[in-house]
């Protein structure tokens, strides 16, 4: 087996190769790439619409508790204003 060591390949640059490789030399290859790009792109926007959610909830929850800690503030402030003026 001949050295390539000149050619200094990495692994990113072998992957390339081998996909090109795979394109030129099998014939249903291009289909199940495609397919198999379909797929991942599905699964990433099924995961960003799972982001949306779980950050919209957060938020709304977040607020909620604000709002809660802000009712009994002004409810407690009203209390301790009340025992001034007696």
């Amino acid at each position: 087996m001949p050295n390539l060591a000149f050619l200094n390949l990495g692994l990113p640059e072998t992957l390339v190769i081998a996909g090109v490789l795979l394109l030129l030399f099998a014939p249903g290859a291009a289909r199940s790439l495609g397919g198999l790009a379909r797929t991942l792109f599905e699964v990433k926007r099924g995961v960003d619409n799972a982001k949306e959610d779980l950050t919209r909830t957060v938020t709304r929850e977040i607020h909620s508790a604000i709002g809660g800690v802000d009712e009994e503030v002004e409810r407690r402030r009203g209390k301790k204003r009340k025992t001034e003026e007696r």
